[in-house]
């Protein structure tokens, strides 16, 4: 929970910011939270707690929803697989936004 405040502290800061003006970099910004999401719903948190950090940010909000709307894996391997096809899913969905 911890590294997903602090990768949404860093997006804040870098989206107001010239350097984060790229399609490309914002979408990188977007894969690096949506695997913290994912972990977070892999791990069992409340979708409230997980509202809450992203409260305010539409975007943000409509991926934890989708995160809780995935299943729950008990294993790491499927845990790790999940986590990593949900961020390159929500990446390639930016990459593609005209």
């Amino acid at each position: 929970m911890k590294h997903l405040i602090a990768t949404l502290t860093l997006a804040a800061g870098l989206a107001g910011t010239a350097q984060a003006d790229t399609k490309s970099q914002l979408c990188d910004i977007l894969y690096a939270i949506s695997e913290d999401i994912m972990f977070i719903r892999q791990n069992n948190a409340p979708m409230p707690e997980a509202m809450r950090i992203v409260a305010g940010e539409p975007v943000l909000e409509a991926v934890v929803r989708d995160a809780y709307s995935r299943p729950l894996f008990s294993t790491s391997k499927h845990q790790q697989r999940t986590i990593r096809e949900f961020a390159n899913d929500n990446y390639r969905r930016c990459i593609e936004q005209d």
